[in-house]
């Protein structure tokens, strides 16, 4: 769709042109100045023309707004949750799942997520089952108490505490079976 500032300044450019060509038409021989009124009405009548070949385009063209804004995502199931103290939930839906600072913005003060990865850890899903794997985050990650930064993946339970950099306490829940 053409907006008001388009509008315009396809106005203001026909309006140019036009103020032009009638410039151009006193300006040329005797035989231009004699056929001036023919040139006006040719030349207004190829700017009117192009505009209603414009529009036609736009109408021919045009897309309903729903197709045009909206973004139709596959829902996906929930896999398993992270109850945040703040009782937020970071919901896992994806076979894997990168989890760093950015999530955990408003569940733990400000002074406490710079000692949070950017990339912290993430969840995997494989046979059914998902894990756990720090990833060589600088402060760590602890599951049920125990250091996990290093050593590989960890199978998580429903239940299980995830302590991230000693400063955020995470609890898991499996959703699906």
């Amino acid at each position: 769709m053409v907006t008001t500032n388009k509008r315009r300044k396809l106005l203001i450019i026909a309006g140019i042109f036009l103020l032009s060509a009638i410039l151009f038409s006193f300006l040329i021989t005797e035989w231009l100045k004699e056929q001036w009124l023919e040139i006006l009405i040719a030349f207004i009548f190829a700017i009117v023309a192009a505009v209603i070949i414009h529009y036609i385009y736009i109408i021919i063209k045009k897309k309903h707004k729903f197709d045009q804004d909206t973004i139709l995502m596959k829902s996906r199931s929930v896999l398993a949750m992270l109850i945040l103290p703040n009782n937020n939930e970071i919901k896992i839906t994806e076979p894997e799942k990168i989890v760093g600072r950015e999530d955990f913005v408003g569940a733990i003060p400000a002074d406490d997520l710079q000692f949070v990865g950017r990339k912290h850890f993430k969840i995997i899903k494989m046979d059914d089952r998902l894990y756990i794997e720090d990833l060589e985050s600088a402060n760590g990650t602890k599951l049920n108490g125990d250091e996990i930064k290093g050593a590989g993946r960890k199978e998580l339970k429903e239940g299980d505490i995830i302590l991230v950099a000693e400063v955020l306490q995470i609890r898991y829940v499996h959703i699906q079976g």
